[in-house]
C-alpha cells in the first residue's frame, strides 16, 4: 500500500511540475481533492499492520498448543477445548479485520498455498516421528 501511495504522489508531482503549476494551484487543485484518499490509504495501512500483529500473536498461541500436544503435557480434552478457543479467535480475527483486495490475494495465493502444504507435511512428519519414538 505504501508503494501505491508513493507512486501516486510521484506521478501527481510529475504532472504538476510538467504543467508549470504554482504551489497554490497545486494545493487547491491536486492536494485538497486527494487528501481524503491519502488519509484512507494511511488508515488502511495501519489497520493491516495491526491485523498482521494480531495474526502473529494467534500463530504463537497455536504453536504453543501444538508443542504441548506433541509433548503430551496437556490432555486430549484440554487440546480439544483450547482448539475450540483458537477456532473462535480465528473467526473473530477474520470477522473484525480489514479485507484483502482480490488482486493482492491472487498475487500471493500460489506461494502461500505451497508454504501451507510444506508446513502441513512437516507437521505430519513431526507427529509420525514422535509416534515412532513413543513406540
Amino acid at each position: 500500500m505504501w508503494i501505491t501511495l508513493i507512486g501516486v504522489t510521484v506521478f501527481v508531482l510529475s504532472i504538476a511540475i510538467a504543467s508549470g503549476m504554482t504551489v497554490e494551484g497545486f494545493i487547491l487543485t491536486v492536494v485538497a481533492p486527494l487528501t481524503p484518499a491519502i488519509l484512507w490509504g494511511v488508515r488502511e495501512i495501519q489497520k493491516q499492520s495491526e491485523a498482521s500483529r494480531n495474526l502473529d500473536h494467534l500463530l504463537k498461541n497455536i504453536e504453543v498448543l501444538w508443542e504441548k500436544a506433541l509433548n503430551g503435557s496437556i490432555s486430549d480434552q484440554d487440546v480439544r477445548l483450547q482448539s475450540v478457543v483458537i477456532q473462535d479467535r480465528v473467526f473473530d480475527y477474520r470477522s473484525k479485520n480489514p479485507l484483502v483486495f482480490n488482486w493482492v490475494y491472487n498475487l500471493f495465493r500460489d506461494r502461500q498455498q505451497m508454504s501451507m502444504r510444506r508446513k502441513a507435511d512437516g507437521l505430519v512428519v513431526e507427529v509420525k516421528d514422535k509416534a515412532k519414538i513413543k513406540s
